[in-house]
């Protein structure tokens, strides 16, 4: 059962019981995403959660570590374009201990001035492991290359210069700004009662506030970006090229994303897919090629990314724009669009099994729409999608005219789509 409650200073609180599970999802959800990231400090917010695991008034970083062990729970957090979230997944007789801790984290980070220089080393090494990886980073130059002048182009990590230059005070001031109870969303699935998690809520976090925070515009910074039809090609001796090309898809709200969802497991999210059959299956081409769907508060993404020798890119490159040509020329046939759409509602079923998944759908769907999506009302959607749906959407998504490429790896430098 879904229940949802909003405190006075805005925290919003929801929860979903699932009798049939032992375990306990718990997620504090901040708009606190590298869209916000100051212009002059890129991979401040991505910084800002590796420093919240870096001790409290009352734990060192030892302890937090050694009490999320004997919990023997699943710690995680994660820094994306619009969002930062810190999870727990524990056995449900253990809410009140995860939510002490994760709020300690939150609430009291001592930001220790020795602590922020060995993790500026950490976050340092860890963008030099992206630049090693080349799905990574051909994924961070296509960012760039789509978006170039805007903060949803810059890399979540920042930069190795950005991040060395990091200051305690700047990070004080961020942390104020965002990590607010209003822009806060605490969301938990699975062995939780929601009058248990509301009573912590308002124990720990009702008497919170944004007093002296340096208050963000409501207005998204860089406003709706504006995508260009940008090449980036890095060069990296390897056996192979990792590249990414796209363009334009559909922001978080847009009614036709249902179709797009319909659209791309035709296209590159299924083993039946037709990128799958006709570049790997049918030609060899490639191990790795599927597509990719991004959306945001304001707009979207949407492409291809593949790994393959540097021999075989232009033939790849040839094959998708053959394939998406005959999507826009053609449209879906109703074995496709049949075949599709029950692949989307089983998959949709299936990974909605777990108590994290759950928690993370329950604080999506009221960041995105402000309500909760019923599992009926995706399969609805779903349902109603058409051929002719399917048909105007490629013409808009899948015109490789307007697409960026980045590709990392042995490629040539003029490299093209």
């Amino acid at each position: 059962m879904f229940r949802k409650t909003k405190l006075d200073n805005g925290v919003t609180v929801i929860s979903e019981f699932m009798p049939q599970t032992p375990t306990c999802a718990l997620g504090f959800w901040f708009a606190a995403g590298t869209r916000w990231d100051p212009a002059d400090a890129p991979g401040l917010a991505h910084f800002a959660e590796h420093m919240f695991f870096k001790g409290t008034q009352k734990r060192s970083a030892w302890q937090l570590a050694r009490e999320m062990d004997i919990l023997g729970g699943r710690v995680n957090a994660f820094t994306e374009q619009e969002q930062t979230c810190f999870h727990i997944v524990t056995l449900g007789r253990h809410l009140e201990r995860s939510f002490d801790l994760l709020t300690d984290m939150l609430l009291n980070s001592r930001f220790d001035g020795e602590e922020l220089e060995r993790e500026k080393s950490v976050v340092c090494e860890e963008i030099k492991m992206v630049e090693d990886s080349l799905d990574d980073l051909a994924s961070d130059l296509f960012y760039q290359a789509v978006w170039p002048d805007h903060p949803l182009g810059k890399p979540i990590q920042g930069t190795v210069e950005s991040v060395s230059a990091f200051e305690a005070d700047k990070l004080l001031e961020f942390c104020r700004s965002f990590y607010r109870p209003d822009r806060l969303i605490i969301s938990a699935a699975g062995q939780v009662e929601h009058a248990a998690l509301l009573s912590l809520a308002e124990r720990y976090w009702g008497k919170a506030s944004a007093e002296g925070a340096n208050l963000p515009s409501a207005d998204l910074p860089g406003g709706k970006p504006i995508p260009a039809r940008g090449r980036i090609i890095r060069y990296k001796s390897a056996e192979q090229v990792n590249f990414c090309c796209g363009g334009p898809g559909l922001a978080y709200g847009d009614p036709r994303y249902y179709a797009l969802w319909v659209l791309d497991s035709i296209l590159g999210d299924s083993l039946s897919c037709r990128l799958f059959q006709e570049v790997r299956e049918k030609c060899g081409l490639a191990y790795s090629i599927e597509t990719f769907r991004e959306a945001y508060l304001d707009c979207g993404l949407y492409g291809v990314e593949a790994g393959t020798s540097a021999e075989n890119v232009g033939a790849v490159l040839e094959k998708i724009n053959e394939i998406f040509a005959e999507l826009r020329r053609e449209g879906a046939g109703e074995d496709d669009l049949r075949a599709a759409k029950e692949h989307r509602r089983s998959e949709f079923l299936l990974g909605s099994e777990s108590a994290l998944a759950r928690m993370e759908r329950l604080a999506q769907d009221e960041r995105l729409f402000g309500r909760y999506v019923s599992f009926e009302e995706v399969c609805r959607e779903i349902d109603k999608v058409s051929a002719e749906d399917i048909y105007r959407l490629a013409q808009e998504v899948l015109d490789t005219e307007n697409y960026a490429l980045a590709a990392a790896g042995s490629a040539e430098p003029d490299l093209t789509l």
